[in-house]
């Protein structure tokens, strides 16, 4: 949470300084404008805490009782490039690693997708730009189980997503200028985990979709 704070503290300390540095206002938006690039960050980050104890009475007490806790963090940079007016196309980069603790056994795992998209904007007014999209993402990374009485094991992960919907820009700004976007998506992934345990070359497939919200903040020029 604090990173994100801090993050959104610069943005608006920093980008007003750098508009008014701009060259003269262009005509139309320039936004939308054909040749412009931008340059945009989001982060995510969820910390959960789930108590089982389905087993209390089961005559071994409280102390059957299981909580586990995990935090998933996700760092992107997304990139755009209008080819025409109010057509962009898109490239993001996602780091992501999720830490889960049952007190039995603990969970790492990283991973990096890669996302190229299209977006199409509308304007709605001089600052205002809705829009609508979807990308395509390729996952990769590795997983590690460590489990008492049992030793550790690796996994390597590999997967693809889909994601579509749409939201609102706000643009601030002349020739160049920042923005802030917020989307309502649908995903859906399908991830494959193939364990490295020389005794076993088990997979496992998962599967999960549903909507989520995404808040980006970004500089155009």
């Amino acid at each position: 949470m604090w990173k994100r704070l801090c993050l959104v503290c610069v943005f608006t300390l920093t980008v007003p300084v750098w508009v008014q540095a701009a060259p003269t206002k262009t005509s139309g938006p320039a936004f939308l404008q054909q040749g412009k690039f931008s340059i945009g960050v989001k982060t995510f980050t969820r910390a959960s805490e789930e108590v089982d104890n389905s087993d209390s009475d089961s005559g071994f007490g409280s102390d059957s009782d299981s909580k586990q806790e995990s935090t998933t963090s996700i760092y992107s940079l997304v990139a755009g490039y209008m080819v025409t007016p109010g057509l962009q196309v898109r490239l993001g980069v996602s780091l992501g690693s999720t830490e889960s603790d049952d007190g039995y056994s603990k969970a790492e795992s990283s991973r990096t997708i890669i996302e190229p998209g299209l977006r199409y904007y509308f304007q709605l007014s001089p600052n205002l730009f809705p829009f609508v999209g979807a990308h395509y993402g390729l996952i990769s990374g590795t997983s590690a189980d460590e489990e008492d009485g049992y030793g550790s094991s690796e996994s390597d992960i590999e997967g693809s997503s889909m994601t579509g919907g749409g939201g609102l820009l706000f643009a601030l700004g002349g020739a160049r200028g920042g923005y802030a976007s917020l989307s309502l998506d649908y995903a859906s992934s399908e991830r494959t985990r193939t364990y490295d345990d020389e005794y076993s070359d088990d997979e496992d497939k998962t599967k999960s979709s549903g909507f989520l919200t995404q808040i980006i903040l970004g500089v155009y020029f």
